[in-house]
């Protein structure tokens, strides 16, 4: 009998053009409660991801001890906007000194994945030595070139 007269209510209601919600409302059963709309996510700029994705690098490899030098960055630079004879140049100057390139490439869309896993990955998974890099972020990749030392 109950949901007899809370059916026709909500038919009468709808009828005469009340709002869904307050529809809802006035039942006593709990599934038909109005749920709150999720927190709209942060809608970042290009250069805003960017710099969110080099703070969390720094983070993630000065806590783990390692020094982030400027001639690295410039390096990581370099080997991002260079060509093909450029690239392989600074890649075999870099051997000969101990260290790599290494090009991390991921949707933008990702970006916060990445920043959250920069973030928290447990110091004793982490074997690499970053000690440069160089970020860009489009609408669609984004691109990390890092200088690493072996």
């Amino acid at each position: 009998m109950k949901k007899f007269i809370a059916a026709s209510t909500i038919l009468a209601l709808s009828l005469i053009g009340a709002p869904q919600a307050a529809a809802f409302s006035s039942g006593s059963s709990g599934t038909n409660i109005v749920q709150p709309l999720p927190e709209p996510k942060p809608n970042y700029t290009n250069q805003q991801i960017a710099d969110r994705l080099i703070s969390a690098y720094t983070v993630h490899f000065t806590n783990r001890g390692y020094i982030i030098s400027s001639e690295a960055n410039e390096v990581a630079r370099m080997h991002y906007f260079g060509t093909p004879y450029e690239k392989a140049r600074i890649k075999a100057e870099l051997a000969n000194i101990g260290f790599r390139i290494q090009i991390e490439t991921f949707a933008t869309s990702t970006h916060e994945q990445k920043y959250q896993q920069l973030m928290t990955t447990p110091m004793e998974e982490y074997k690499d030595k970053l000690v440069g890099g160089y970020v860009v972020v489009d609408g669609y990749t984004t691109t990390a070139t890092l200088v690493i030392a072996n």
